[in-house]
């Protein structure tokens, strides 16, 4: 785990950046509010480099959202489906 935390913490910039505004689908990003692996403010840099993609910031949640808040997540997730074009 030490050894990854060099490589990888804070997520490297290996040209993400750059790309990100290639995105062209429908982008919801859920993300912990609580997550101490990627913190959540990643959430609403990615958000604002994606056009017209939307953020999440799930309560009580940390790098599993999705598992750990699944009744916040899939409602919103189920709605952001149906709104797709």
């Amino acid at each position: 785990m030490g050894c990854s935390g060099k490589f990888w913490w804070p997520i490297p910039d290996r040209g993400l950046a750059k790309r990100l505004h290639r995105v062209k689908a429908p982008t919801l990003l859920v993300w912990g509010k609580e997550d101490a692996v990627v913190p959540a403010s990643y959430a609403q840099d990615f958000a604002s480099a994606i056009s017209g993609a939307r953020s999440l910031l799930v309560e009580r949640a940390g790098h599993l959202p999705h598992l750990e808040q699944m009744e916040q997540v899939l409602p919103a997730v189920l709605d952001f489906l149906q709104r797709c074009p």
